[in-house]
C-alpha cells in the first residue's frame, strides 16, 4: 500500500538521501529528482523514480497542492520538505 502525502506547491520529499522536488502543477505535475531527472506524474500510473521506489498522484491533487503516492520499502526513510514562503505565496 502506498504512503500518500500531501505537499504544497514548490515543496518536496526526501526518500532516502535523495530530494524530489514539485517542479510544476500547470496542466502535468512535473517533479525531479536532485541529480536533474524529471518525471511527468499523474493518478493512473506510477513512475520508477529509483530502483524499487514509484511515485504516483492520488486522485485528490490540485493545482496549489499534491497528493503524492508513494511505494518504496518500509527501510526507506520518507520526510516531507517544508518550503520556504515567497512572495508568490502572499
Amino acid at each position: 500500500m502506498p504512503l500518500s502525502l500531501t505537499i504544497p506547491r514548490h515543496g518536496g520529499v526526501h526518500i532516502g538521501d535523495r530530494k524530489l522536488e514539485i517542479v510544476s502543477t500547470n496542466l502535468l505535475v512535473r517533479v525531479r529528482l536532485d541529480d536533474g531527472s524529471e518525471f511527468a506524474l499523474s493518478d493512473h500510473t506510477m513512475a520508477e523514480i529509483l530502483p524499487d521506489i514509484r511515485v504516483g498522484l492520488t486522485p485528490s491533487s490540485t493545482r496549489t497542492k499534491v497528493c503524492l503516492a508513494i511505494e518504496a520499502p518500509r527501510t526507506v526513510p520518507i520526510r516531507r520538505v517544508v518550503p520556504k514562503p515567497s512572495l508568490d505565496d502572499l
